[in-house]
């Protein structure tokens, strides 16, 4: 009987124990049964009271630990997907939708790439790239092709139509929309347009941050390079368009520029009185292709937005409908083209 504890009551003759916590209410009742001895507890003397077995008190401890792991790891993953979809890439403080994927994705041009100037067979090609006018009443675009200095480009034609400088998302399933190309960049910071651009007499865009420029007045175009336009008020007074972007060729002359990347290039062209586009079939640089357009006896030209991924449309002789480009662009502010249209 020594061996008993003071928590414990034993009846003589069995074997079994009893916890004075655990115990029934009828002892004499149970004495058959053989009854476990429960699991042994420390004895709280400030409250009074048995603890709990540790072990649950730990388990509990690494359920919370891990339920509030999981509630952190979720908002670290909502705040930084959050941030890649409204953050733009770093790149320059002002830069357009094709400045923005081809800092993503296009190396740089290595120092000293430099074309020679093409032969007189490469400058006399633009005149077999005359729109062949097929017997249509109906406005339409034409696609040539052709290469100059082992660049291939594509000439894009519009026949029987005006051009107009439009802001907002426009429908290519208007018929009278014969060739449509996204015009001047966005700023990053803002959803501006970059540098000062007028729509329909409006003024929509201030500063001036590249000296190309694009008017449309009373249906007449101007394509040129300079830092101060006065048809800028022009189109203000007139009720026209106006916008800016990076200078190509001014006066028969290539003009380099800052941006060294690689991408399928676009440019609004001048030659004599005609107007067309210009596009690179691979990805190239500024300045191969300003030396391109030259060579091409291009009196001005003035880039427009470039990339696979720019929007933009054409409708062929045969009334049938082009589209390239990404859809999630059409969702920029501000986004602009420059199209032609049935008069």
């Amino acid at each position: 009987m020594e061996d008993i504890k003071d928590s414990e009551i034993r009846i003589i003759g069995k074997d079994e124990t009893y916890d004075q916590n655990t115990m029934p209410g009828n002892p004499e009742a149970d004495c058959s049964k053989s009854i476990p001895a429960p699991e042994k507890r420390d004895f709280d003397r400030r409250e009074g009271h048995y603890n709990k077995p540790r072990e649950s008190g730990v388990i509990r401890r690494l359920v919370i630990l891990f339920v509030l792991l999981v509630i952190v790891a979720n908002v670290i993953f909502f705040i930084f997907r959050g941030c890649m979809l409204s953050a733009p890439p770093v790149d320059e403080p002002m830069i357009g939708m094709e400045e923005l994927e081809n800092a993503m994705f296009d190396p740089e041009v290595p120092e000293g790439k430099f074309e020679s100037l093409g032969s007189a067979a490469d400058r006399s090609k633009l005149d077999d790239l005359q729109p062949s006018l097929q017997a249509s009443s109906v406005p339409y675009c034409e696609e040539k092709e052709t290469e100059i200095n082992g660049i291939g480009l594509k000439l894009l034609i519009p026949v029987g139509a005006v051009p107009k400088f439009e802001v907002g998302r426009i429908d290519p399933e208007d018929s009278n929309i014969v060739l449509a190309l996204q015009a001047a960049d966005i700023r990053k910071d803002n959803g501006e347009i970059v540098g000062a651009s007028v729509y329909n007499g409006e003024v929509v865009g201030k500063g001036l941050a590249k000296k190309g420029y694009v008017s449309i007045i009373r249906g007449k175009m101007r394509v040129g390079v300079t830092e101060s336009s006065p048809l800028f008020e022009a189109a203000i007074q007139e009720g026209g368009d106006f916008f800016r972007q990076y200078p190509l060729v001014a006066d028969g002359v290539m003009v380099e520029n800052q941006p060294r990347g690689k991408a399928i290039r676009r440019a609004i062209c001048q030659r004599g009185s005609n107007f067309f586009v210009v596009e690179t079939l691979t990805p190239e640089s500024f300045h191969d292709f300003a030396q391109a357009l030259q060579d091409l006896n291009i009196d001005n030209a003035v880039y427009l937005v470039g990339s696979p991924y720019a929007l933009g449309f054409l409708r062929d002789s045969n009334s049938r409908l082009h589209e390239w480009g990404e859809s999630r662009f059409a969702k920029a502010e501000n986004i602009s083209y420059l199209i032609w249209k049935k008069q």
